[in-house]
């Protein structure tokens, strides 16, 4: 099969001439790289865990089990290398599984915020992820450590998240931002603007100088 540094190598799977960065390294082969392109590689890979799915996990366990070490540094090193990435895929959860909205309609609440708290109109950018928090009315999901879905309110930072809280628990009034945000919150309106094909204009107070 070919192999040449100036036009590539042939898979042995699937005929075809790749770059040579196309394939994973493998000392115990000639020329250190597999005979498999790392495409057919992964789908082979992806039909194997399926068809073997619990075996698969116990192979996964015992290697985790036996390089604890190894695998930590990988991990550290993986998400030193895709912080971002790694930040996207918590706040997609966050949406989808602990406040029951999709992650595309957390993005287009934060765009439609001009990405800032809802309250004080704080940069998110500025901002790490954890302390940017999702608003719902816990009246309506009482004990419960998230959403229904139904109750979210709005994106907010988390100095203004942690104060409306107190704020609404012992009714206290006076806070003009919070008490427009409350009587009008952005995640509703847009849901419905969205539900009857209308233009959307989430409401927002002026940014503090």
């Amino acid at each position: 099969m070919l192999t040449d540094p100036d036009v590539g190598k042939a898979c042995t799977k699937c005929g075809q001439v790749k770059p040579l960065e196309e394939y994973g390294r493998n000392r115990t082969r000639p020329g250190g790289l597999n005979c498999w392109c790392k495409g057919c590689a992964r789908e082979y890979n992806r039909a194997y865990r399926a068809a073997n799915r619990e075996r698969a996990r116990e192979s996964n366990r015992a290697y985790r089990a036996a390089n604890r070490e190894r695998v930590s540094e990988s991990n550290r090193a993986y998400y030193a290398a895709n912080r971002e990435r790694r930040r996207a895929q918590k706040r997609a959860w966050q949406a989808t599984v602990k406040y029951g909205m999709s992650a595309f309609l957390r993005e287009h609440l934060v765009g439609l915020q001009d990405s800032s708290c809802a309250i004080c109109r704080s940069p998110f950018d500025r901002m790490a992820t954890k302390h940017i928090h999702t608003d719902h009315d816990h009246s309506c999901c009482p004990g419960r450590d998230g959403s229904c879905g139904k109750c979210v309110r709005g994106i907010l930072c988390r100095s203004c998240n942690l104060i409306l809280g107190h704020y609404e628990s012992r009714g206290l009034s006076g806070w003009a931002e919070a008490d427009a945000y409350l009587a009008d919150p952005p995640y509703p309106r847009m849901l419905a603007a969205l539900e009857h094909g209308e233009a959307i204009s989430v409401w927002l107070p002026e940014r503090a100088a």
